[in-house]
């Protein structure tokens, strides 16, 4: 039957014309293709029709490519992965804008876009990194700050995170899921084994080079992987000068890849036209080729445009040595040297061997030998190229060539005319000449002096000897060019105003040279930094070596940062100030930014140094109305001073010897000083001398390194400081200062006493100069009783004092006269300070601080030293520390009493004396002929006209009275002194009438009284405000510092939970309180087994196992172990069944035993033959024993209940017996101190054992017996 007429017979095919299917290196082919663009593509990009300029889109793809570089670099990824990542992102802008959102593809920043395609990448070549680690890298990058501390919590990190996982999608949309990469890495090693060159290490890291830089180019879109790597080896034979045999047909060996020469040729002049645009932009070529200036030579491996083989072969420069280029010429390199010998398809020699030797051409003509990179370099320093002297010596040579009207020759003095400078020689390099550079096989070494820069990179004036450097011994790609450099003048910040100087009452104290500025000068600062900046890496960023493949690389980046670096301020600001109304100089450093508009705040060493005071403030009439006073204008300039080495300080007066110039200096100028004016006199403050008051050194500046300035930098440098008298007598009275007071050291013959310790049972015996203090310390003595201290003054001098202070954690200082707790400064020989052990000062005191203090009644200078130049005569005295009798009255009170002493006494009505009643007619003639009481009360009786009555005295304002003239100086100096006392040590409004009153404020509310924080255990001050304290302080007890260091917050050891430091305490409370509350353990009513019945956890919870579910289970009073070999599923409710399991069980052990070697139970066999108790018991004796723990059996605990005796493991075993032996410590059940044994077997059982945990478990969450249970 004929088959329907709509079905069509195909004709039969042939197996052998199949169509094969394609082959995987063909798909690889068709696959990359599709992202193959020609130039005119790559000119008209999204990004550039949204409106980036050609050159901008390119700048931001390199620095998109150079974040990927340094992100790789941070987490140590492959070559392969960068390569990758690159390719990723130049596809990726052929779809995306970097302008504004072009459909699907949002707009994305050119980092953000980089770091997706890096993350991308990392998985495609299986390199992953964890997500932390490159988010923390690409942060660090894009800050360009490698150590930046990230936190995972912060906003920048979830940024980044959350940025690269959306934009994954977006960019795997744009590649269409494509994420098939030919890498040229791997192609180029291919061949460089194909063609058994691998070892090579110049050939292989210059081809590495050019293919790595290609990454920064857009040469992966115009070319496909084979074709980059053939370009790269192709540039790079020509590099080393290497030649690679043709096959024994005669073809080359690009042609075996498969590539057209014109492809690889036009891929190369795309590859070195990078090099050649950038350093064309630093040697002035314009970009018409041409170059601005007289005669450039621009030296590159560049290649001609013209098209075939004529174009690379045409052209030749003669060049026997280095090329010196006239002098005065701007924007050009000299000093270019080249040799190399030719390469070409139809001009093969016999090649060159890689050491530099080259071959005969055709096996006829002679060809120069080519010099090795070391020969050219001794060639150069021989004719002087790249020095001072050679750069000098060619000077003079191209002034003397030009007078001549020749063009400058080589390095030896030779000159030619100017129309043969650069002569071709068609026929080939003779003796002394070099071919043109960019011909097959040539290697150049450039050294470049660089006199000027039309863009900004290399500043103007700048000398740079920049070198090429050999890769003989590197494996790796080339390296980053060496950089010898002349010392260059710092770019200086240029920035000046006028401000007014605001009042000192409106002006926070400002230590040294600090001053305040405006905000607004802040802004003007940050706007001329810009400037600065730029200057900065200008002269930084090195010249650039077209002849280097990893220079290209390190000039995008540093341009790139260039282009990318924020505005920064130098370090440290300083500032030069003028007074335009006397002419004064002075240098300062920067505080803040805080004062008001248009003022400046400055410091009191400053203020002087200028001469200006409030009273030249000036009014300013606003509206007609006097608004406000306005202070003199100061001129302000920014200046950067050179780091100081050295400065001569002189002393204004003689006598200054502290223990360490070393130490005083340092911390002085680092706190307060970031500049030195010289001229100027630099005030030092120094410790406490021996009388106790502060020393001041004054010095002045005379003198600096380096020489010449006016003033200099001290912070971050090396100061080296000498101090010179002023004159020769300055000298001579300081070295006799110095030798008195060695005479007079503590502990000397005619010094003060040495001090130390002191004990209740020893009397200590010294003597003390006026205006010093002796210092002794009481460490201990009986704290339940009463502690008199006593001090008694030989010859009855009154002028000796007793001060006393606590050292304890809030009093750390030793007692002064304008800083103690106690004291007794009335004008008495004898001196006593009775300390009840109720006293409030004595609390937390670990030790008493005694200082004698020895009052100097003339004024004393701030070195210590008298003013009349007179000699003090040591002041004897005896100090004792006893506990008095509690009946014995603190005081010696006067006779009061009207009872005689002896039987027919009278009193005197005039010196008030018992006499006997026959004598008084005599007694008061001669008393009222002599003596005369005195009329102010205080009962003293003189002998008339004699001088203790001319020096007695009594004070007007309270009821003090004393009998020498020095008693009564004394008094007035503490009491009544002649002007207002303030704190010297901190900023308190409060004024003082006395000095036992400001000596309260200094060791109560001073900011500056030392304690010994409880939190960070450091002396420190204990700060806060002492006009308005601080409310939270006063009711916790602590200091303002402590209140501020115990916010920080640490984990509770009980509880572990997150609590402030200085609420630690009442958190621990709340812990004894639930200590205090909380149950007992109950045992195990075995009295073998270590365990309880509700379980003990580590937590101290006592019934931890019952709230979980896995309580004991029984009415036995046995733990869950124990009960279970006697539990049964069945009815008994009268426990008949139970006793009976029980009764077998003791018949059991008894009769057969455990057999276990451990067992200590006296109810079992196998543990009474363990401790001796005898052989095995027989059923009948064994009954008797068992029958009253039968009967006591379901008895409930507290009525009679007795133990059991069970088996048990062997770790609970040795828990019950340590249990014991630790509840029989501190007296045991009799005693009252230690717990009980319930606590201590829950202890072991909740620390498993372990008797140190379960102590500190005891410690933390038991009761001891002495406590008992509350609540």
């Amino acid at each position: 039957m004929p088959p329907p007429s709509n079905i069509q017979h195909l004709p039969a095919t042939h197996p052998a014309t199949r169509q094969r299917p394609k082959s995987p290196e063909r798909v690889l082919a068709e696959a990359e293709a599709q992202w193959l663009f020609n130039e005119e593509e790559l000119a008209n990009t999204p990004s550039i029709q949204d409106g980036l300029s050609l050159t901008e889109e390119r700048s931001l793809r390199a620095k998109g490519v150079n974040f990927i570089v340094q992100c790789g670099i941070m987490l140590k990824l492959p070559q392969l992965t960068l390569s990758t990542a690159a390719v990723f992102f130049q596809r990726f802008l052929m779809r995306g804008s970097l302008k504004r959102p072009r459909g699907d593809v949002p707009k994305l920043h050119h980092y953000t876009a980089a770091a997706t395609c890096l993350f991308l990448a990392t998985k495609v070549e299986e390199s992953c990194r964890k997500m932390k680690e490159m988010v923390l890298a690409f942060c660090r990058t894009a800050q360009k700050n490698p150590n930046l501390v990230i936190d995972e919590q912060s906003k920048d990190f979830w940024r980044w995170r959350d940025s690269v996982m959306n934009e994954e999608d977006v960019l795997l949309e744009a590649l269409c899921f494509d994420l098939t990469v030919e890498s040229p890495h791997r192609a180029l090693f291919e061949m460089l084994k194909t063609y058994g060159v691998e070892h090579n290490k110049r050939l292989r890291n210059a081809a590495w080079g050019f293919v790595t830089d290609s990454n920064n180019t857009q040469l992966c879109l115009l070319c496909n992987s084979r074709t980059i790597a053939v370009a790269a080896l192709y540039a790079a034979c020509r590099y080393v000068d290497v030649s690679i045999p043709d096959d024994k047909a005669g073809r080359p060996w690009w042609e075996r890849q498969h590539v057209s020469l014109k492809d690889v040729r036009q891929a190369v002049e795309y590859m070195l036209a990078n090099y050649d645009s950038t350093a064309n932009k630093i040697n002035g070529i314009t970009a018409s080729g041409g170059s601005e200036g007289n005669g450039s030579v621009y030296a590159a491996l560049a290649t001609p445009r013209a098209e075939g083989a004529e174009g690379w072969d045409s052209t030749r420069v003669r060049s026997a040595s280095p090329f010196v280029p006239p002098v005065g010429s701007e924007r050009r390199l000299s000093n270019t040297s080249s040799v190399g010998t030719k390469r070409g398809r139809d001009e093969r020699d016999v090649g060159t061997n890689g050491d530099g030797e080259a071959g005969q051409e055709n096996g006829d003509s002679k060809r120069s030998r080519r010099r090795s990179p070391r020969e050219v370099e001794a060639a150069m320093e021989a004719n002087g190229v790249g020095t001072i002297q050679g750069e000098e010596k060619a000077r003079v040579e191209n002034e003397n060539a030009k007078a001549e009207g020749e063009v400058p020759g080589v390095g030896n003095g030779e000159s030619r005319k100017p129309d043969a400078a650069l002569a071709p020689d068609p026929e080939g390099s003779e003796e002394g000449t070099t071919p043109l550079l960019g011909q097959p096989g040539f290697i150049h070494f450039v050294t470049s002096r660089i006199t000027s820069s039309p863009l900004p990179f290399p500043p103007t004036g700048s000398h740079i000897v920049f070198r090429t450097t050999s890769m003989d011994d590197d494996i790796s790609p080339p390296a980053s060019p060496v950089l010898e450099s002349r010392p260059q003048p710092q770019p200086s910040l240029t920035w000046s105003t006028q401000l007014a100087l605001t009042p000192t009452t409106l002006t926070p104290p400002l230590p040294g040279d600090k001053i305040l500025l405006p905000p607004s000068a802040l802004e003007a600062l940050l706007s001329a930094a810009s400037n600065l900046s730029a200057d900065i890496v200008r002269r930084d960023l090195p010249a650039f070596d077209p002849y280097n493949s990893s220079s290209y690389s390190t000039y995008r980046a540093a341009e790139a940062q260039f282009q990318d670096q924020k505005q920064t301020l130098p370090y440290p600001l300083t500032f030069r100030l003028v007074n335009p109304g006397n002419g004064r100089v002075v240098y300062a450093g920067i505080r803040e930014f805080s004062a008001e508009d248009g003022q400046v705040g400055l410091s009191s060493f400053l203020r002087g140094a200028l001469g200006v005071e409030d009273d030249n403030a000036e009014k300013v009439v606003v509206d007609g109305e006097e608004k406000e006073e306005r202070g003199p204008m100061i001129t302000i300039h920014a200046k950067q001073l050179p780091k100081g080495t050295f400065v001569k300080l002189r002393p204004l007066e003689p006598g200054y010897d502290p223990d360490d110039w070393k130490a005083l200096l340092e911390q002085h100028l680092r706190q307060n000083y970031t500049t030195l004016t010289n001229g100027e006199v630099l005030v030092v403050p120094g410790g406490r001398a021996s009388n106790g008051k502060k020393e001041e050194f004054r010095f002045l500046i005379d003198g600096f390194k380096p020489e010449g300035a006016d003033a200099v930098c001290v912070v971050d440098t090396d100061l080296e400081v000498d101090i010179e008298a002023l004159n020769e007598d300055q000298a001579r009275e300081t070295m006799k200062r110095i030798a008195a007071k060695m005479t007079k050291m503590p502990g000397s013959k005619e010094g003060s006493s040495a001090g130390g310790e002191m004990d209740l049972f020893k009397a200590q015996e010294g003597q003390i100069l006026p205006g010093e203090y002796v210092d002794y310390q009481l460490p201990s003595w009986n704290r339940t009783q009463s502690l008199e201290i006593e001090l008694q003054a030989e010859d009855g001098v009154e002028d000796v004092n007793l001060l006393i202070s606590p050292f304890s954690p809030t009093q750390q200082s030793k007692p002064r006269i304008d800083g103690y707790v106690f004291a007794e400064l009335e004008g008495r020989p004898t001196k006593r300070i009775r300390l009840e052990p109720s006293n409030v000062e004595l609390e937390t005191a670990e030790a008493l601080n005694i200082a004698v203090y020895g009052f100097a009644p003339e004024e004393t200078q701030t070195n210590g030293h008298a003013a009349n130049g007179t000699t003090h005569v040591p002041r004897h005295f005896t100090l004792r520390a006893r506990h008095p009798d509690p009946k014995e009255p603190s005081l010696v009170t006067p006779q009061t009493s009207d009872i005689p002493p002896n039987e027919g006494d009278v009193r005197c009505k005039n010196c008030t004396q018992w006499v006997p009643s026959r004598t008084l007619m005599l007694h008061e003639n001669f008393c009222l002929r002599n003596n005369l009481l005195c009329p102010k009360g205080c009962g003293q009786v003189f002998q008339k006209r004699s001088p203790e009555f001319t020096s007695h005295w009594h004070c007007p304002h309270d009821s003090s009275y004393g009998n020498t003239p020095t008693s009564h100086l004394q008094h007035d100096t503490f009491f009544h002194p002649s002007s207002v006392l303030r704190c010297p040590d901190c900023s308190t409004s409060e004024t003082f009438s006395t000095l036992p009153t400001l000596a309260h404020h200094r060791t109560s509310t001073c900011p500056s009284k030392s304690i010994l924080c409880r939190f960070c255990h450091l002396v420190v001050p204990q700060e806060g405000d002492p006009d308005v304290p601080n409310a939270e302080a006063l009711l916790s007890g602590m200091t303002p510092h402590e209140l501020a260091d115990g916010a920080r917050t640490t984990e509770c050891h009980l509880c572990n939970k997150i609590v402030r430091l200085r609420d630690m305490d009442i958190h621990l409370k709340n812990h004894d309180l639930d200590r205090y509350s909380r149950p007992p353990p109950i045992v195990c009513r075995n009295v073998n087994c270590g365990r309880t019945l509700d379980t003990c956890s580590h937590s101290g919870d006592t019934r931890a196992g019952t709230k979980m579910g896995q309580g004991p289970g029984n009415d036995v009073g046995l733990c869950s172990v124990c009960f279970g070999p006697l539990y049964v599923s069945m009815y008994d409710p009268e426990n008949k069944a139970l006793k009976r399991r029980v009764e077998r069980r003791y018949l059991q052990q008894l009769g057969t035993g455990c057999g276990k070697a451990w067992c200590s139970n006296e109810f079992c066999k196998t543990g009474r033959e363990r401790k001796g108790m005898g052989a095995a018991v027989s059923t009948k004796d064994a009954i008797p024993m068992v029958k009253p723990f039968l009967d006591g059996l379901l008895q409930p605990a507290g009525q009679g209940q007795v133990g059991l005796h069970f088996c048990v493991d062997e770790q609970s075993q040795k828990r019950r017996g340590m249990a014991e032996l630790l509840a029989a410590e501190d007296g045991g059940p009799m005693g009252k101190g230690g717990f009980s044994l319930e606590w201590c077997v829950g202890a072991l059982e909740a620390e498993k054992g372990d008797l140190g945990e379960a102590r500190g478990w005891l410690r933390n969450w038991a009761v001891e017996r002495g406590e008992g249970r509350r609540g």
